[in-house]
């Protein structure tokens, strides 16, 4: 540290700054685990969900194409095959649409290892950050005011 010293008027102060010291940790190491669980829940509806249901989505649409063209043909007037041209129209452009979002889609997924593996690394380094330095720094801060608390005692002892 840049020679600052702490000043601590009471034994209490310390352990009311232990204590918050170790929620803060606790509470750290509960938000950072469920960072780690949101980020596998979206990579798993990106990389698997998502696929799923755009394919079922442009399947639909082709079949919608197909039985709209049928209608058009079987139509008897020229009003319904002028709406059933319209509509199959309007479901091409959805198709298209939908298989822009595929292409956009696939481009996602070759980028994602990279992007989701460094967060998930940052994601790791913390929590053995949470594990590691700050349950040692609270455990050393908890053995000084031990060795605190008995030289207090001794002092007021008389010895």
């Amino acid at each position: 540290m840049s020679g600052k010293q702490a000043k601590v008027g009471s034994l209490e102060a310390l352990s009311h700054f232990h204590q918050s010291l170790l929620h803060f940790n606790e509470e750290s190491l509960l938000i950072l685990s469920s960072i780690r669980q949101e980020l596998h829940r979206r990579n798993k509806k990106i990389r698997q969900d998502l696929p799923e249901q755009l394919r079922r989505e442009l399947k639909q649409c082709e079949i919608n194409i197909s039985d709209l063209k049928q209608s058009a043909r079987m139509a008897s007037t020229t009003a319904r095959k002028e709406e059933c041209a319209a509509l199959a129209r309007k479901e091409r452009n959805r198709k298209r649409e939908l298989e822009e979002k595929e292409y956009k889609l696939k481009q996602w997924l070759q980028k994602m290892p990279a992007l989701v593996d460094s967060h998930e690394a940052n994601i790791l380094k913390m929590k053995g950050f949470m594990v590691n330095d700050m349950s040692k720094a609270a455990e050393t801060l908890k053995a000084q005011m031990e060795i605190l608390e008995e030289y207090t005692r001794l002092n007021k002892g008389g010895v």
